[in-house]
């Protein structure tokens, strides 16, 4: 269980995760964007417990999105998405919490990621 923020742009990708996730027993919200992201984060910064968001995108990517939470404070569990390898999100390193997910996932392989970021999160509260 956890209320958490799935940021796609690929519609088809985002609709499947959603899906997946609410069938894992999660409350997800969902955002097509960083922008987007960003407005519904800012209405309750708390009220969410993992953030999961693609990489890259138009507008407000996922590395752009997780440095301005941080930035305003906003210490949000972070699983970013990505279709490139980890590496591209090192130069984040030592830079707040955040878990890495290889696309394409399973669902397997979503449930063990989600899980353990909101385990990680809960073990250091």
């Amino acid at each position: 269980e956890g209320r958490l923020l799935l940021v796609e742009d690929d519609e088809r990708l985002r609709k499947a995760a959603e899906r997946a996730l609410t069938r894992l027993g999660y409350d997800v919200t969902t955002a097509e964007d960083g922008v987007a992201a960003l407005e519904r984060i800012a209405t309750d910064p708390s009220a969410w417990d993992l953030v999961i968001s693609d990489l890259v995108m138009p507008r407000m990517g996922g590395d752009e999105l997780y440095e301005t939470l941080q930035e305003r404070g906003w210490s949000i569990p972070f699983l970013f998405m990505s279709g490139h390898p980890p590496e591209a999100v090192s130069g984040m390193a030592g830079r707040g919490s955040y878990a890495f997910l290889e696309k394409p996932w399973t669902l397997e392989t979503l449930r063990r990621r989600v899980g353990d970021a909101l385990d990680a999160e809960r073990r250091s509260a």
